[in-house]
């Protein structure tokens, strides 16, 4: 269960590099961690208004960067973890 005080990997870019995030509150289906970074908590994308980052009104989904929620991978996931082990 993700709650305040929970820590998440975020990996950022395509090249997936991981950067660690402590959950500051989740509310609405959103997570927000420390330091301004919000996430959508059913998928993991981050939403970033000033990018346009988020749902998109055609209902694609545009960002830069995903925490790893702790479930399992969807397709939209490349083969392999970050750090070259395989999925779960």
């Amino acid at each position: 269960m993700i709650e305040p005080g929970t820590k998440l990997t975020r990996y950022i870019s395509s090249e997936r590099i991981p950067m660690e995030m402590t959950v500051e509150k989740v509310e609405d289906g959103i997570i927000y961690c420390k330091g301004g970074w919000t996430f959508d908590a059913v998928c993991g994308f981050e939403i970033d208004e000033d990018l346009n980052w988020g749902v998109q009104p055609d209902g694609k989904i545009v960002t830069g960067s995903i925490v790893e929620l702790g479930i399992e991978y969807g397709p939209w996931w490349p083969d392999g973890l970050p750090n070259g082990e395989d999925k779960p």
